[in-house]
């Protein structure tokens, strides 16, 4: 299954990815319930994480997690981006 107008998708992409790291609302002021969740999304560290460093919010040793973390998602959705490209290549 391939799609050939991706335009709507990248659309929903930007709008959740704006919400999701901070740059429509900051993540501070997101509800308690949505926190377990939001802290755990790799959109916070394109807006938030390089706010909260910039602004000294973070100790060292948050500082060394959330980078990381970050490493960890890039691993991770190189990954994903090498086997969905294969797939795309030998179809």
């Amino acid at each position: 299954f391939w799609m050939d107008d991706v335009s709507a998708l990248v659309q929903a992409r930007v709008i959740v990815a704006s919400v999701l790291s901070g740059a429509v609302v900051p993540l501070a002021l997101m509800p308690s319930w949505s926190k377990g969740f939001v802290d755990h999304q790799p959109f916070r560290y394109t807006v938030s994480f390089p706010v909260e460093i910039v602004a000294g919010q973070l100790t060292g040793h948050e500082l060394l997690v959330g980078l990381g973390i970050q490493l960890g998602y890039v691993v991770v959705f190189a990954a994903i981006a090498r086997l969905v490209w294969s797939a795309g290549i030998r179809a």
